[in-house]
């Protein structure tokens, strides 16, 4: 950083130490929190018993709850005892128990079958010098890196300072699974923990980059959520396009993120640049550099796993901020073929990731003909799971029609709910004090017909209920969403009709919404960003982040020259102590 940023920094970094002098313990621009166990593979007593202190939290959260901690703690006893393990499920308020050979067994399968993981070193008496040798090359190497650039004048100091990092700051990334019970086999997924890995300021930089290129050019094709899937099937019926024979394909690419070779990543994105940065540019930097810049994260994603050193060959880290978009880019060029042949078919074609779906007025069998041929021609390596028929369910939602008729409703998964809390994709997790207002703006989004939705909307609040929340912080948080939206009378006057005009409300708010989060992603492409570390998380996390934001504007009023600059509030994890 130059020396203006370094003392800008530096009296913000004051400034919220004198503002929140209890929460100095919270947050870091330099310091690192390490831990004896990574978080998240097995849940420890500490973790649950935050789980549950966190929905006891005075009026936000007021629950009537019967359990106790000491229950808790005996409970993981005895599945310790009889050789399991609890643990956290992917975008799931549940979670999962099983033997500790099962998890083993799925998570050797994850590794053989993708062929993902290079192993580097196991562990030893000396493998705390190893890494520590091993950091220091990676950001020696960094800032070798960056500073060649900086010499030739393909990068600015600005752009270095964002790119750079320090090692005092730097942590070895590491590795660990968790269940996906929304898929039949419940695989074990990889989560890559490296918020304060060597690479994370160039990762970070190119997808402020890119990802707003990516976004307008992909814009017709992407599905952002479950609902976006509704509401493009409603206008397909409005213009006669379902027919009594149409089917609905929902296919999942699996192990998507961990499948595709760096080669091939690069070769797409390399085609992405060329076709969509018309001038050869973005901010100043060349495309030939964003690749050397790309190229460098994707060959030095070292990590840790079960107390081994290992080299990512394939893919990117899945909390790598390139990790998605290098996939999409992918995928974009791997379904031109079949969103061409459907598009002048007047079929849907959407995608989020790695789960498609799309319209079908053919037969069952051409379709599984066509899916086989793509894989076959395009890359033998990935294999799909493709449900197809009148009745399927895409993410969030279950979709049918008899008759012409499309009927669309949520798709809740029965062995978590009602015992578990809902999750909802674009909701922040552990934000349960808004939680409901979110379940009933995804089933208006989703469920188009009144008699639906109420059903929906009383699933909810018994859902809640046998959560531990009361009666009337339930009632509190409907009559609020009604009101939201402009309908306070809701119990007395809810017909088809006033329901249709509250939901084309909601509709639109959804739209502005998602519209803001692209304007703001492109905004980002011309800013600054320095992050600040913090182990809150949740609700706290979120308060945090909303005052730091008004006291950096009313920080930078009289600084001219920084008003491209920001600040951003992450969570930073527990970190094992070898990292």
């Amino acid at each position: 950083m130059t020396d203006d940023v370094v003392d800008l920094i530096d009296k913000f970094r004051r400034l919220i130490q004198e503002k929140y002098p209890d929460r100095n313990e919270t947050y870091s621009f330099n310091q690192n929190v390490t831990e004896k166990e990574p978080p998240g593979q097995q849940i420890g007593e500490g973790d649950v018993y935050f789980r549950y202190q966190s929905l006891r939290r005075g009026q936000r959260n007021p629950v009537e709850s019967d359990i106790l901690i000491s229950d808790i703690q005996c409970f993981q006893q005895e599945i310790k005892d009889n050789d399991g393990v609890l643990l956290d499920m992917i975008n799931s308020n549940a979670i999962y128990s099983c033997k500790k050979y099962e998890m083993n067994d799925k998570i050797s399968q994850h590794m053989n079958r993708t062929g993902a993981y290079s192993l580097i070193q196991e562990f030893n008496e000396t493998i705390s010098n190893y890494i520590e040798q091993h950091l220091n090359n990676s950001v020696e190497k960094v800032t070798l890196l960056l500073n060649d650039l900086f010499e030739r004048q393909c990068l600015t100091s600005i752009q270095v300072q964002q790119m750079d990092v320090q090692r005092s700051m730097v942590q070895m990334d590491y590795l660990y699974f968790l269940p996906d019970a929304h898929q039949s086999d419940i695989p074990f997924e990889p989560v890559m923990v490296c918020c304060l890995g060597p690479t994370i300021g160039i990762s970070r930089y190119m997808s402020r980059l890119l990802q707003p290129i990516y976004d307008q050019v992909a814009y017709s094709t992407t599905f952002f959520k479950g609902s976006n899937v509704v509401h493009a099937l409603e206008n397909y019926a409005k213009e006669a396009h379902l027919q009594t024979n149409t089917l609905f394909a929902s296919v999942h690419i699996n192990d998507l993120c961990t499948i595709i070779p760096h080669e091939q990543l690069m070769e797409t994105l390399q085609c992405f640049l060329y076709q969509y940065v018309s001038d050869g540019q973005v901010q100043g930097i060349t495309i030939d550099t964003m690749i050397k810049l790309i190229q460098f994260v994707l060959q030095n994603q070292y990590f840790i796993f079960d107390k081994k050193i290992y080299r990512q060959i394939k893919g990117c880290g899945s909390n790598q901020p390139l990790n998605h978009l290098l996939a999409n880019i992918y995928m974009f060029y791997w379904q031109a073929d079949l969103v061409r042949m459907l598009v002048n078919q007047n079929e849907i074609y959407g995608r989020r990731l790695d789960e498609m779906f799309f319209t079908w007025n053919k037969s069952k069998q051409e379709l599984k003909v066509l899916l086989k041929k793509m894989i076959r021609e395009k890359n033998p390596r990935l294999s799909l799971t493709s449900p197809i028929g009148k009745k399927i369910n895409y993410l969030d939602v279950k979709i049918s029609h008899i008759n012409d008729q499309l009927r669309t409703i949520i798709n809740h998964d029965q062995d978590i709910e009602p015992r578990g809390l809902p999750f909802i994709s674009d909701h922040p997790l552990l934000m349960y004090s808004t939680l409901i207002q979110a379940c009933l703006i995804r089933a208006a989004l989703v469920c188009s017909k009144v008699s639906d939705f109420e059903n929906e909307r009383r699933d909810i609040q018994i859902v809640f209920i046998m959560n531990g929340y009361t009666v009337d912080f339930i009632k509190e948080h409907v009559q609020q969403f009604f009101e939201d939206f402009h309908f306070s009378n809701w119990r007395s006057h809810l017909d088809q009709n006033t329901y249709d005009r509250m939901r084309r409300e909601i509709i639109d708010y959804d739209r502005e919404r998602h519209n803001v989060k692209i304007e703001q992603r492109k905004k980002q492409q011309n800013e600054q960003i320095y992050y600040i570390m913090s182990d809150l998380n949740g609700e706290e996390l979120y308060d945090f982040q909303e005052e730091i934001k008004i006291l950096w504007d009313e920080y930078l009023k009289n600084e001219v020259p920084f008003h491209n600059m920001n600040i951003e509030v992450i969570h930073r994890p527990k970190y094992p102590s070898y990292t």
